[in-house]
């Protein structure tokens, strides 16, 4: 019995220890800067966004085809009682399109889009010091950053730059 007691006091103290460390834990991870980012795969590759270079998140509503030059355009969709012209994410990153659209991000100020995908994963808040230039040095400035969460490095897409080039380009 005490041999019994002595187990259920050394669980008890190894439960009270782990409890008064998960809060020193938690202080350590308030001191760091974190970004909250949404992560996906496009064409099965990971990829993560800023939630600060989007507006919203919706479910796909029916999307209506329009004609136009710029085969990324999928049509226009009405989202919280507003038009917005849908472009396939995948295409704009040099994939090709995906099959289902499921979720639209919501970009841009000045002139707001959506950007069509498949596939959303999760939404997460990391430190900062889990994002890197990237080695590969890109023409295109929609590629600056990769970011590493676990063992998956994902590329980070620059949302702003996506838009910067839509608006550029006057497919807006």
């Amino acid at each position: 019995m005490t041999e019994n007691l002595a187990t259920a006091t050394s669980q008890a103290l190894e439960f009270r220890r782990a409890f008064d460390q998960s809060f020193a834990l938690e202080q350590e991870f308030q001191n760091q800067v974190r970004v909250n980012v949404l992560m996906m795969s496009i064409a099965g590759n990971p990829f993560a966004v800023r939630l600060s270079e989007i507006s919203g998140v919706s479910k796909c509503p029916k999307i209506v085809p329009v004609p136009s030059h710029s085969p990324a355009l999928i049509g226009l969709a009405g989202i919280r009682s507003e038009l917005f012209p849908v472009y396939s994410t995948a295409e704009l990153l040099g994939y090709p399109r995906e099959e289902q659209v499921r979720w639209l991000l919501i970009a841009g100020k000045q002139s707001p889009i959506a950007l069509a995908l498949e596939n959303l994963e999760t939404c997460i808040s990391v430190p900062i010091e889990a994002f890197v230039r990237s080695e590969q040095v890109r023409e295109k400035a929609r590629f600056q950053e990769v970011l590493t969460v676990g063992t998956v490095v994902r590329t980070l897409i620059q949302v702003s730059e996506l838009v910067k080039e839509l608006v550029t380009q006057k497919e807006l």
